[in-house]
């Protein structure tokens, strides 16, 4: 029997007396980066909490490794899961090697820590988020980007499976999106995390993400490869516009050349 790796069975999430979503079945393939996409509204931040176990599901479970995700201890989850919200926040006198270190809580005991292994870890984690030439500087006086790059350590220095992240490349100038969305090609292809990030750049979605996972209203429209997703049909019942796709030969993906609303 295959292992069920990552997926929400049944899930019904809501806040307060509304309903967000309603019984979404979906599975994420182990190894991918999987782009959440969907107007306003759709529901991919409130299923990207369910997945991460900050919200609750009112009906339904999240499945981790054939097991519920609200079963595991929050140490067992961390080192399975790691989990970035949109516009996180620390204090802007904290250094970035500080930072990351916060993401070693799953790892340290009550009364001893390995510090040598915590140390190991927070150093990769900068390297591999190219922030490790500003370990000693405080959060306040990096970049955008810089400061980005910094939640990203922390997030790896869980040394977690699965990363989960909330549009992390808003507020962000062009130049600096791409340095976090060839980041993350880097963390998957690299080092072999199965990503899942909420994007509202429909390009970037098709150009950075093995797999696109389409919302509306709470529910899963579509899910494959961007060339079977991002279609003009998905467009026009998605996003309400009418669009001209061509494929995009620098890197042989979908790309959104015009578009109106209809």
């Amino acid at each position: 029997m295959n292992m069920t790796y990552f997926a929400g069975q049944n899930l019904t999430i809501g806040y307060g007396h509304k309903t967000i979503i309603s019984n979404l079945n979906v599975t994420f393939p182990k190894g991918e980066v999987i782009g959440l996409i969907g107007p306003n509204g759709s529901g991919k931040s409130t299923l990207l909490g369910a997945l991460s176990n900050f919200r609750k599901p009112e009906a339904g479970e999240v499945i981790l490794k054939d097991k519920p995700l609200s079963s595991y201890s929050a140490k067992a989850r961390a080192k399975l899961l790691a989990s970035l919200p949109q516009n996180p926040q620390a204090p802007g006198d904290i250094t970035v090697e500080d930072l990351a270190g916060y993401g070693r809580y799953a790892y340290q005991r009550r009364w001893s820590s390995d510090k040598t292994a915590d140390d190991k870890a927070i150093q990769l984690a900068m390297v591999n988020s190219n922030i490790e030439d500003y370990a000693q500087t405080p959060l306040a006086d990096l970049s955008g980007g810089q400061r980005q790059r910094a939640f990203i350590a922390m997030t790896l220095a869980q040394d977690s499976e699965i990363l989960l992240l909330d549009e992390p490349t808003t507020y962000l100038d062009l130049p600096h999106q791409l340095e976090i969305l060839k980041l993350i090609r880097h963390l998957n292809r690299d080092l072999g995390k199965t990503i899942i990030v909420v994007l509202h750049d429909l390009n970037q979605a098709a150009r950075f993400c093995d797999t696109l996972l389409c919302l509306k209203g709470g529910k899963l429209v579509c899910q494959g490869a961007p060339k079977d997703v991002f279609t003009p049909k998905m467009l026009a019942d998605v996003f309400n516009i009418k669009a001209v796709i061509q494929n995009d030969p620098a890197n042989n993906c979908p790309t959104l050349l015009s578009y109106d609303m209809i």
